[in-house]
């Protein structure tokens, strides 16, 4: 069949195609939450409800001219490109079901957290091409923050592999809805109907969701796009096309990391009465909502004290979940 193809995976869903129109919805659903949060009234003029809004302003960016710094890398172009083409391969690596993944293999959650720790040197690299002080300053910060995130994000994984006994998304999906070996036959009524992670692991769903939002740059951790200090990052020299771009990126990146969420914690596609996949993107776009939620009303924090915050506090309650986690499985015989 065609939609059990490679090339549909990639170029219609869950691939090019539908990664364009849940980045258009996306932008849409931040600037309509955001706007409500804040007493505004958001998009509403192109549109019901503002809907064609993002449309229009995605024409306008590719319509305008794009204007290079003359003192700028040959690679000005294709750093913008690079960074579509990392998203892309973090999409390509989710889960949407059993059947709608791109890629699957035995340690995929390896090399999803490889592709989340690359795109910090991206996007410094987008400032240094573009030789702007202020790039250069937006890209330092995403390194900084990067350093301040990559480690407790690491072990906030570390009890999900405990628990599911496999590397791969798939398979920890699978050790959600498939009920484990339980030494106490009063919890067999419970646990054979699946048990999430998150209900066991509320410490690490919480500390992951804090790693994502700094992963992404999410206010109050949105100190490489921090408009009223670097005008806005690595990418203050790229307009028109580029810009749209990057925004295309950022929000995709968004999307796949309340994915990644969904799946490690939430039962991934799992969902009753629903089709895998559309109950996979529910669950995301329910996460993505509590993550432009706590975005729209975090004031920004400094860098002293994301590093404060991330090394003082963070890593040592993923090191505490950890032991938790040991906890569980000696005392309720998860095998």
């Amino acid at each position: 069949m065609l939609a059990d193809s490679l090339l549909f995976k990639l170029f219609v869903f869950p691939g090019t195609v539908f990664s364009f129109i849940i980045v258009l919805f996306l932008f849409w659903w931040w600037r309509k939450i955001g706007a409500s949060i804040q007493s505004r009234y958001g998009p509403k003029h192109v549109g019901p409800a503002g809907t064609l809004q993002t449309i229009a302003d995605v024409v306008k960016l590719i319509t305008k001219e794009s204007i290079v710094p003359e003192r700028a890398s040959r690679w000005f172009w294709f750093m913008p490109v690079f960074s579509f083409v990392l998203s892309f391969l973090f999409l390509s690596l989710i889960p949407f079901s059993d059947h709608w993944v791109i890629i699957d293999f035995d340690a995929s959650l390896i090399m999803l957290f490889a592709v989340m720790a690359i795109e910090p040197l991206f996007i410094f690299l987008v400032g240094w091409v573009s030789y702007n002080k202020y790039g250069v300053a937006g890209g330092e910060r995403a390194g900084i923050q990067m350093l301040a995130y990559e480690v407790f994000l690491a072990l906030t994984f570390v009890p999900v592999i405990m628990l599911s006994h496999s590397w791969s998304l798939v398979g920890i999906v699978y050790g959600q809805g498939v009920s484990p070996t339980w030494a106490s036959p009063v919890l067999h009524t419970f646990v054979d109907r699946g048990v999430w992670f998150g209900l066991v692991q509320p410490l690490a769903l919480v500390l992951s969701i804090i790693a994502v939002m700094m992963a992404t740059e999410k206010k109050p951790f949105n100190l490489p796009h921090a408009e009223p200090e670097v005008i806005y990052g690595s990418s203050t020299e790229y307009g028109g096309p580029f810009y749209a771009l990057q925004m295309l990126s950022q929000f995709l990146m968004g999307f796949l990391g309340a994915g990644l969420i969904t799946t490690l914690y939430l039962g991934g596609w799992a969902l009753p009465s629903v089709p895998p996949a559309l109950g996979f993107v529910l669950k995301t776009l329910v996460v993505g909502t509590i993550i432009i939620w706590l975005e729209h009303s975090l004031p920004a924090m400094r860098v002293p004290h994301l590093l404060e915050v991330a090394w003082r506090k963070l890593v040592p309650l993923a090191f505490l979940n950890i032991f938790i986690t040991l906890i569980i499985m000696e005392v309720l015989g998860w095998a």
